[in-house]
């Protein structure tokens, strides 16, 4: 019964999801029949980027990679950095969604560079924390760190609260990593609340999602699954396929860790099938390892081995260190469950190596640094962005008495110009009046006079 009724929910979704793609494509459509119209050399880089950034969304990476270079050659031929800055920084993330690192990395510093020499504030924050993004898949957490920071400090700076939420959801990821379960918690909910306030849709399916995967790690499956599911519901609403695609994945886990195995496999082949649709080679990974795992639960050791070897060869093509540990241990499982006690400790060996190349203790402890330092900033940041409210707050309250006093000025000059006038009134109505009795006086003393000289007549 339960089984039908996650059905019947996912069926639902998928019908809200063709909407949301459709809309997607409407704007796509529009923006390819706006470009041949297009005279400004500029406007048509942006147009070609704008392209680029919303096929990248839709998980259409070869189109995505089409325009953006596009925008790129035409933006160096006429000079224009920023948009330049702007397509470097698209294929960057394009090239991090098809796993290819090293040419993500390259995009992005290309991008930087470029934002510096123009002063683009927000720019270089995004960059430095695309270029984190690209290590955390790498699996070197202390340049991810690094990244972060450095984007967060010039997000506090600047006051961009959607930046700053982003900062915290990424380094929260970290400490998830790290296995500082609170910390990461705590990271989350708290750009959950910058996201909520400012009321955008796709970073809240984010916030979920990480949300479900810290409650996974401490082993709350139903806080897990219930925030995984509000993950995928936005995400389907809004046509995200990576975001669908990884939120199938963290679901598929959640299921394995309950030891609910085909409820698992259904996820990871539901992830697998959208991950190939767009090229998601580090999803694609994933999946093929899930699947493995499965099949290893299942005492199926043959088609276990073979899905951690497909999902092992990608790994090592987009080089995530992490996925290439996760497939070794994986491998030697397989091996001491067959007792072929050799391979498994050739595979053992090859997994310490790159395990220890992750969490090496030089690693450990820069990464320990840079997360004490964040604390350290994320105090001074918190006091920063605090008196930055109280600088507004007491900017607004300065304003408002100056309007206030404004007021009150115009209301008593107003006041002062009634009295003015009406003294005014009353001297002239005083003049008025005695100049009245003046006339009535000699018109009486006139008609006395004419009345004596008819007694005198007479």
């Amino acid at each position: 019964m339960k089984k039908i009724i996650f059905l019947f929910f996912i069926l639902n979704l998928v019908q809200h999801h063709s909407f949301a793609q459709k809309q997607g494509q409407e704007l796509v459509d529009s923006l390819l029949l706006e470009l041949p119209k297009i005279n400004t050399d500029s406007n048509k880089v942006n147009v070609l980027f704008a392209l680029s950034d919303n096929y990248e969304i839709n998980g259409e990476y070869e189109k995505a990679l089409k325009y953006g270079n596009e925008g790129l050659v035409l933006a160096q031929k006429i000079k224009y950095k920023k948009g330049e800055a702007k397509c470097y920084h698209i294929l960057g993330i394009t090239n991090k969604s098809q796993g290819d690192y090293e040419k993500a990395l390259e995009n992005h510093f290309a991008s930087l560079k470029l934002k510096w020499e123009i002063g683009d504030k927000k720019g270089i924050a995004a960059s430095y924390n695309s270029i984190g993004n690209v290590y955390y898949e790498k699996g070197n957490y202390d340049k991810t760190m690094e990244n972060y920071l450095a984007s967060l400090r010039i997000r506090q700076e600047i006051g961009d609260y959607k930046g700053i939420a982003l900062s915290y959801t990424n380094i929260g990821n970290v400490y998830l990593e790290k296995g500082n379960y609170d910390k990461a918690l705590e990271n989350q909910f708290a750009a959950l609340k910058i996201r909520q306030e400012i009321g955008d849709k796709g970073v809240i399916a984010t916030s979920y999602n990480n949300i479900g995967n810290v409650y996974g790690k401490q082993g709350d499956y139903h806080k897990a699954l219930e925030y995984h599911l509000a993950s995928l519901k936005i995400k389907l609403e809004i046509g995200d396929k990576k975001g669908i695609a990884d939120s199938y994945m963290n679901i598929g886990n959640v299921y394995y860790e309950k030891g609910n195995y085909n409820n698992a496999m259904e996820n990871y082949f539901a992830s697998l099938k959208i991950d190939q649709e767009i090229g998601n080679k580090k999803g694609i990974s994933s999946s093929y390892l899930g699947i493995g795992n499965v099949y290893l639960k299942k005492q199926k050791i043959k088609e276990s081995k073979e899905n951690f070897i497909v999902g092992l060869n990608i790994a090592k093509e987009i080089g995530s260190n992490e996925s290439i540990s996760s497939a070794y241990l994986n491998l030697a499982s397989c091996d001491s469950a067959s007792g072929n006690w050799k391979g498994a400790y050739e595979y053992h060996k090859l997994y310490k190596e790159y395990y220890d190349s992750i969490f090496n203790e030089e690693s450990e402890k820069k990464t320990a640094q840079m997360s004490a330092l964040y604390e350290s900033e994320k105090k001074d940041g918190e006091i920063k962005l605090l008196n930055k409210d109280k600088e507004k707050q007491a900017a607004v309250s300065a304003a408002e008495s100056k309007r206030q006093k404004t007021i009150l000025l115009s209301v008593l000059g107003g006041l002062f110009l009634v009295v003015v006038f009406s003294i005014f009134m009353y001297n002239r109505w005083r003049v008025t009046k005695q100049q009245k009795n003046i006339i009535s006086e000699q018109k009486t003393k006139i008609e006395g006079m004419f009345d004596l000289e008819k007694i005198n007549l007479q």
